[in-house]
């Protein structure tokens, strides 16, 4: 089973596979056998515990590669996160 990837991100990814991207890649089990199964290429730079995922860097082509690896439920492209209230 692959890692759910966004389309778009995913192509993204292959469209420039040397450039650097950041990911907040999501593990299908525990988040130590996640860290331990990345290659050396993806660079964590943070540990989400509550919600067992990490924040990584690395090339394009390494990032999508992720997809491919058993212990991995998602990838999902780095971006803004803005709170919101019914009364707004």
């Amino acid at each position: 089973m692959s890692a759910r990837i966004d389309p778009k991100y995913a192509r993204q990814l292959k469209d420039d596979p040397e450039s650097s991207s950041e990911a907040i890649v999501t593990a299908a089990c525990g988040l130590d056998a996640l860290i331990q199964s990345l290659p050396k290429t993806v660079e964590v730079r943070y540990r989400y515990h509550l919600i067992q995922a990490v924040a990584v860097v690395g090339r394009g082509a390494d990032i999508l590669a992720l997809s491919a690896l058993p212990g991995i439920k998602s990838i999902e492209t780095v971006g803004d996160v803005r709170a919101s209230s019914k009364d707004q």
